[in-house]
């Protein structure tokens, strides 16, 4: 359950998201929890149209994903690792 009363997704992550100090330390994460875009993320989408697509997608990956799995919350997205970047 969330504390905005919207629904809830889950999504599968390829690859998976590695958190944690270093490759060997992480721990990966299979799937998401996301939150649909409100009307205020799409105003913002709207009037920032100049910025770079990843810091774009970064700050409605901060706003939307509720969890990984079952942990939470995720203000710490932004300095999370792709597994699929590291091979």
């Amino acid at each position: 359950m969330n504390g905005g009363n919207w629904p809830e997704n889950r999504f599968p992550v390829p690859g998976g998201w590695l958190i944690g100090g270093g490759p060997e330390q992480c721990r990966r994460y299979q799937s998401a929890v996301l939150r649909p875009l409100t009307g205020h993320e799409e105003e913002w989408l709207a009037h920032h149209q100049g910025l770079p697509n990843a810091v774009r997608t970064t700050r409605l990956l901060n706003a939307c994903v509720l969890r990984l799995e079952s942990r939470r919350p995720v203000t710490w997205l932004a300095a999370c690792w792709s597994a699929t970047a590291i091979t």
